[in-house]
């Protein structure tokens, strides 16, 4: 089996594992962090899954020598790994949306760090698919830090202000807007899972000579 046909669908069961993670997220929101059981759960799928993915670029690496590909990725999940401990495990003691802005800077971090990856994937493959998943994970890192912010607002305004709250802040503060993150994430990591099935088995290796030349 030829290094980009186990980078398929170790690719491809990777983002499915972290879609099912993330999902697990829409479904269970906020009543989630209760159970130790969907804890762990939401720790080792995607650990896992990022696992998978890592070891899929890895063999893209082998193919076209972009050792930073991998790099950022390591990156990435590190702090993406950091990112899920602290929400999860500080959301029964700050309170959901305290832990929500405690992680989402690390969060967007990973973001950042997976989308440089994909983009440059999306390069080096000729595949637009993998561009679009890292565009969808920098919006949703951006969105969580955004949503976190403007609920954390609401949170203390209420507070300071429990009878003067004007009626567009109550509908935003019942409005659970922070699943577009996971849900962007998730479908992010269903269009990964797409980039890696469709990946081609024999990768042009002018993609690489090509750099050299120039």
């Amino acid at each position: 089996m030829s290094e980009l046909k186990k980078a398929k669908y170790l690719g491809g069961m990777g983002a499915i594992l972290v879609a099912l993670s993330t999902a697990s997220f829409l479904i269970f929101e906020p009543a989630f962090f209760i159970s130790y059981r969907k804890k762990l759960l939401a720790l080792i799928a995607p650990i896992f899954g990022f696992a998978l993915l890592l070891l899929a670029v890895q063999r893209i690496t082998n193919v076209v020598g972009e050792k930073k590909l991998c790099q950022n990725l390591i990156l990435a999940l590190g702090i993406g790994i950091l990112s899920l401990f602290i929400l999860i495990f500080t959301a029964p003691i700050l309170g959901f949306k305290l832990a929500s802005l405690a992680a989402s800077i690390p969060f967007l971090m990973a973001a950042i760090f997976l989308a440089q990856t994909f983009k440059e994937l999306g390069k080096i493959t000729k595949g637009k698919y993998f561009s679009w998943t890292g565009s969808l994970f920098l919006v949703s890192g951006v969105w969580l830090v955004f949503e976190s912010l403007v609920k954390l607002f609401i949170h203390v305004y209420s507070m300071i202000s429990p009878v003067i709250s004007s009626p567009f802040l109550v509908m935003i503060s019942f409005c659970h807007f922070n699943l577009i993150s996971f849900l962007l994430w998730t479908l992010g990591s269903l269009l990964l899972a797409i980039a890696f099935f469709t990946l081609p088995e024999n990768l042009p290796q002018k993609s690489s000579t090509e750099k050299k030349e120039v």
